[in-house]
């Protein structure tokens, strides 16, 4: 994610998605746009909450761009 200097310090901040998906909202929310670029990120997606649940291996790699206007 592409932010000021700033901005930088409260991302390095972010502890928990929940913190960091409210910030990129409010981001877009003021009319702004948000270009999210992932170089050969691995996530594993658990398919319910407790540590022996399955998890789905997904490889982003690519940009996703956030804009309300579209």
């Amino acid at each position: 994610m592409s932010v000021e200097n700033d901005a930088d310090t409260e991302a390095e901040a972010t502890q928990n998605w929940p913190e960091l998906v409210a910030r990129v909202y409010d981001e877009i929310d003021a009319g702004g746009s948000q270009t999210i670029r992932f170089t050969d990120m691995d996530v594993h997606v658990p398919s319910r909450t407790g540590e022996d649940a399955d998890r789905a291996h997904w490889t982003l790699d690519g940009d996703v761009e956030l804009n309300p206007r579209d």
